[in-house]
């Protein structure tokens, strides 16, 4: 899946898989509920909550051809643009709808 990126500092696109592995899947949602606010807690920060998604959406983009970033993105060399990392985030959340909604084609 061929995801253009929208955002203009870093311009290019990233390839996603068709679908989400069950693996992967369980890996999505453990980090979802890592963002979740527990029992007398506080809500997570924007920051917070991207960085408990940020290693699990870097490990599902097989092809990286954005702008400026090296051929092989981590956690450790992403820059820290939240806008970057909200693309990614919601790039991966699509993911995510797309293997779980029913075919319409079915």
């Amino acid at each position: 899946m061929r995801v253009e990126s929208t955002v203009k500092r870093w311009g290019g696109f990233l390839i996603l898989p068709e679908y989400m592995t069950y693996q992967q899947l369980l890996a999505w949602e453990n980090a979802i509920n890592a963002t979740k606010v527990k029992e007398g807690g506080k809500e997570p920060t924007t920051i917070e909550f991207y960085g408990a998604l940020l290693p699990v959406a870097i490990s599902l983009v097989t092809e990286w051809h954005i702008e400026k970033l090296p051929e092989i993105v981590t956690v450790e060399n992403i820059p820290g643009s939240l806008a970057l990392v909200g693309w990614l985030v919601e790039s991966v959340t699509k993911l995510f709808n797309e293997t779980n909604e029913i075919d319409p084609n079915s």
